[in-house]
């Protein structure tokens, strides 16, 4: 991996890395697992900072010219008119004319009964600039959430200032105002994520001082995100909140390399230290949170809670070892159960999306994977999961030299994917020589919001499904 695909060790206790520093690998070299923190490239006289998107792109038009050459030369006139018949169970397209099967070895682009429209609600660059980083969405009291950083610093990966970007729509957008909030030079805190108990807005995150280990951050709003307040957290210990809910009983819970309670979002509780959880859920009454558990590699794990303060770890799936270490990133209840995505090494430098269901939380099945689908010679992660009109969405990142979103769409609850290409729009930012994180989406007033980056900073999409 490389810095421009830079992975941040979100949860510091469970990997350290002397001094405060950051890395892109484990203690045995292998690619990290958690939310990326990639910050907007800026244009500069150093070759390091220029010269791979200059490659990147000369290696996008020789791909591209080198497929036109292959189709040309494999064009076969006498199938054109032959009808396709879709198999969504494999992500595979068949042809069954005169009498003859053939399988394509190129995922399905199109669900036979969805027709999908994505369209940008604003272009990159208007929201904020090429500095800042999405790095989660959320919808809570009556709008949606964009958060993540701006790196201010003269140099790449220091300086970051928490930031958070509010909307009523998607379209409108304003940044939110926190004057008690901060930047002491190469210091590093954002935020990743908000939950509202119906009186109080909480927003979570982490600051982190050169030499120094990773702290929570957090911020309250009672005016519906007008104005915020810098709780103290100096009693909470160390640690880096990913993720934030608010339970149905009251009160917050909030996790990463360890998990706090709060009965009002201004005290806090440190109240479990395991885990490196990067989503939280309610399911069935209990709490359920995903990410991995480190033991020399990272295996996708669950922990359960009956009651927010008790934890129990799961380790998942068969067969993960030192060359196929996995992490979960995203939880959603779908039809009684819970579906997870996240990703799995393919036992080098890259990694396919995965999938897994589960009844209960504690034991979990991986959806059978299917490699034209899910995997491919680069690096493809799941980034946020959500139901919408009978069909479950992942949207996620994949990325060599060059990075974009991804859509894969499920018709029967996450049992089966098809990777899905826009009918109309475009397909979440691809193009050649740039770069796309998608790590969020969301459904506000029974609209599909897609958040992510491109180097010219944050950018926000709209689904419309037609079936």
């Amino acid at each position: 991996m490389d810095t421009d695909r830079h992975l941040i060790e979100l949860l510091s206790e469970a990997n350290p890395v002397p001094d405060g520093s950051v890395s892109s690998r484990g203690p045995d070299g292998e690619w990290l697992d958690e939310r990326i923190f990639r910050r907007r490239r800026r244009f500069s006289l150093r070759p390091e900072r220029w010269a791979r998107p200059v490659i990147g792109f000369v290696a996008a038009a020789f791909t591209l010219l080198a497929f036109v050459v292959i189709v040309l030369l494999d064009a076969r006139p006498e199938l054109v008119d032959e009808p396709v018949a879709v198999t969504p169970t494999t992500g595979v397209a068949t042809s069954t004319t005169r009498s003859t099967t053939t399988t394509s070895t190129e995922p399905i682009r199109r669900h036979p009964d969805v027709s999908l429209s994505i369209h940008r609600t604003v272009e990159s660059g208007s929201i904020a600039g090429g500095s800042s980083s999405v790095q989660a969405m959320s919808s809570a009291d009556g709008s949606i959430f964009l958060l993540g950083f701006e790196d201010i610093g003269e140099e790449e990966y220091t300086d970051w200032i928490a930031r958070m970007w509010i909307s009523p729509d998607g379209t409108t957008w304003r940044q939110a105002d926190i004057p008690e909030l901060e930047v002491t030079p190469g210091m590093q805190n954002l935020f990743g994520g908000v939950a509202f108990d119906g009186e109080r807005l909480v927003a979570t995150g982490f600051s982190q001082l050169p030499g120094d280990a990773a702290r929570p951050l957090i911020v309250i709003s009672d005016d519906h995100g007008a104005t915020w307040q810098v709780v103290d957290t100096t009693d909470l210990g160390k640690g880096r909140i990913v993720s934030i809910l608010a339970p149905a009983q009251g009160g917050f819970i909030a996790a990463g390399n360890g998990v706090w309670r709060s009965p009002d979002g201004l005290n806090w509780q440190r109240v479990s230290d395991e885990g490196r959880i990067q989503h939280l859920v309610e399911f069935q009454g209990r709490f359920v949170g995903v990410g991995q558990y480190w033991d020399q590699f990272s295996q996708a794990a669950a922990w359960v809670s009956d009651d927010g303060t008790n934890w129990t770890r799961h380790i998942i799936g068969e067969g993960i070892g030192e060359t196929n270490a996995s992490l979960l990133m995203t939880v959603i209840e779908v039809d009684g159960r819970l579906v997870a995505g996240g990703m799995m090494s393919d036992g080098g430098n890259g990694g396919d999306a995965a999938m897994w269901t589960s009844n209960t939380g504690a034991v979990w099945q991986r959806v059978p994977h299917d490699p034209v689908v899910l995997g491919g010679g680069r690096l493809q992660r799941v980034g946020a999961l959500v139901e919408h009109d009978g069909l479950l969405f992942a949207f996620g990142t994949e990325s060599s030299s060059v990075a974009w979103g991804v859509t894969w769409l499920s018709a029967d609850g996450g049992n089966t994917w098809i990777r899905h290409q826009p009918d109309d729009g475009e397909a979440l930012g691809r193009r050649f020589g740039g770069w796309t994180e998608v790590p969020g989406a969301v459904l506000h007033d029974g609209r599909l919001f897609v958040g992510g980056s491109e180097d010219e900073g944050p950018v926000v999409w709209s689904v419309e499904i037609d079936r």
